[in-house]
């Protein structure tokens, strides 16, 4: 007897990456609990001392990366102010640089970084880190560091919509006290839902005093926190490195809705259907609301063969007028959720009102 057909499905999953592996790790241990050939990809890097949301895309969800990297993110971090690394963070080895050596000291560095935080919103030129995977020339830049290799570095295009200092703390070289300090936020809610907890540890034999703040970013695509907590650093007259970073929510998914990988590897392992159908977010869930057209059956139709549709100016965004000229636009949804087909372009018609509506990723065939 044959053995059963598969029945491959498509969709995103909300995976929490454990600190200590790869993105990339991730797909390689879910990928053989899934079946036979599956196609499956991750949407954007978490580093591998960070840990956070990474939306994994199974099937023909993977076509919809380039959609999911136009919705913000946000992150939680722990920055250290006076010393420096290699990598920008705890994960090589500390280096003292303009270290306050008292309360006094940390406190004024503390005000000075409030003072000189709005410099660091809005859109801004950021150089990337030299340990990422930024390519120049068709190689990743830390493959450059590692071969002591020289190599120029463009500061690239970032947008940072939200930058809050939640709290300072001092670190003697033995103890860490809490600053007081007026202008640092309060919320434990700055991007609406409750932040996780995120520990670190001061590594071991590091003896020298250091400002840590508590910092919550919200960003576009192509931000690093390890350089924003550089240059915060060099405003300030100090050197900066990430301590502890979790990255909390990438578009729609966030964090405490996720699933861990340890988790979720084993619900699929019990039963891979069952483990599907509680955690697959159908493909149209990444999708903005204001880039939504509702679309009927027939209309489906049309677009997941390749044709164009006729659409009335009141069905379509707001914001089409900007979304016209934009590649992929706007995205077809039937209603009941299934994504049909992404749009490249509206043509206004002869007819006052009327609009033409060109499929360029068909997904629902």
């Amino acid at each position: 007897m044959p053995a059963p057909m598969e029945m491959e499905q498509d969709g995103f999953l909300n995976v929490f990456k454990p600190q200590g592996i790869t993105s990339f790790d991730v797909i390689r241990r879910i990928k053989p609990l899934l079946w036979r050939k599956a196609k499956i990809g991750h949407a954007g890097v978490v580093d591998k001392p960070a840990s956070g949301v990474l939306p994994v895309g199974v099937g023909r969800a993977t076509k919809l990366f380039d959609a999911l990297s136009s919705h913000s993110k946000d992150y939680y971090a722990w920055i250290a102010f006076g010393a420096d690394s290699p990598t920008l963070d705890f994960g090589s080895q500390l280096v003292p640089e303009a270290a306050p050596d008292s309360a006094d000291t940390a406190m004024s560095l503390a005000r000075r970084m409030i003072d000189c935080l709005d410099t660091f919103k809005g859109k801004i030129k950021q150089t990337p880190p030299s340990f990422s995977n930024v390519k120049v020339e068709g190689k990743e830049l830390y493959k450059y560091k590692l071969g002591d290799e020289d190599v120029s570095v463009k500061p690239r295009r970032i947008n940072i919509q939200k930058l809050v200092l939640l709290s300072f703390h001092y670190f003697d070289g033995e103890k860490i006290a809490k600053l007081s300090l007026q202008g640092a936020e309060i919320s434990r809610k700055p991007g609406g839902y409750a932040l996780p907890k995120l520990e670190f540890a001061i590594p071991d034999g590091y003896d020298k005093p250091l400002l840590l703040a508590e910092a919550f970013v919200e960003c576009e695509t192509g931000t690093y926190v390890r350089a924003l907590a550089r240059d915060i650093g060099a405003a300030a007259d100090a050197a900066g490195v990430v301590a502890a970073l979790v990255r909390t929510r990438v578009g729609p998914f966030l964090h405490i809705e996720s699933v861990s990988l340890e988790l979720f590897a084993a619900e699929l392992e019990a039963d891979r259907d069952a483990a599907l159908s509680r955690h697959l977010i159908p493909m149209s869930g990444v999708v903005p609301p204001d880039k939504r057209l509702t679309v009927l059956l027939e209309e489906a139709r049309n677009l997941s063969k390749g044709n164009f549709i006729i659409v009335q100016e009141h069905r379509l965004p707001q914001n089409y007028g900007s979304l016209a000229q934009e590649q992929g636009g706007v995205f077809a949804v039937l209603e009941d959720g299934r994504l049909v087909a992404e749009c490249a372009s509206y043509e206004k018609q002869a007819s006052p009102g009327l609009w033409v509506v060109k499929p360029v990723k068909v997904y629902l065939t």
